[in-house]
């Protein structure tokens, strides 16, 4: 009578174990490239939030409602770049002839800060600004009637671009957009 075993040799353990790391190899930077574009759409979504909350903040108060860029306003010159790479802050003007601040102080309230952009991420406004103030209506002011794009880049995956018309509308637009205007340059 012969006697039944049960289990795996050696050689079928490590069959698996190859075929476990290949799957494995394969499946880690499809994952990581995931990771990198959730990471691209998360910054894109806050800054889009920002907007959409400065703009209503706003309307509640009759006027003076903000995105600021964190940046420390001696970096933020024209012809800088990563403007708000520093973060960004929802403030409302409390003082008329305050210049717009992300700190809470007698002449700003900040509403709702905002964290940097990943180590590997960048977010230029493509016309040098460091704020955007919304009027009681909604639309922006001291725009000269042109409307505000700010490019979010990453090292590692397409970037967006963030299209901000005059009367407060913003959209975030890809690589690919039929508008090539609206591309992101990056």
């Amino acid at each position: 009578m012969r006697k039944i075993q049960s289990g795996m040799t050696l050689l079928e353990l490590m069959i698996v174990l190859v075929i476990a790391g290949i799957a494995i190899s394969a499946a880690v930077p499809t994952f990581q490239g995931m990771i990198a574009r959730n990471r691209v759409a998360t910054t894109t979504n806050s800054l889009l939030l920002a907007i959409n909350l400065a703009r209503s903040e706003g309307l509640r108060v009759g006027g003076g409602g903000f995105v600021v860029a964190a940046n420390d306003p001696d970096l933020t010159v024209a012809g800088a770049d990563n403007e708000f790479g520093e973060g960004w802050c929802v403030a409302i003007r409390i003082d008329e002839d305050a210049d717009p601040s992300c700190e809470n102080d007698a002449e700003f309230e900040v509403i709702r800060r905002f964290d940097a952009p990943n180590t590997s991420e960048t977010m230029d406004s493509i016309e040098n600004v460091s704020w955007i103030e919304f009027d009681g209506l909604g639309a922006m002011t001291d725009t000269n009637a042109q409307p505000r794009q700010f490019d979010l880049c990453s090292d590692t995956v397409d970037g967006r671009r963030i299209f901000l018309t005059v009367i407060g509308r913003a959209k975030s637009h890809s690589p690919d957009d039929v508008d090539e205007d609206r591309r992101p340059e990056c």
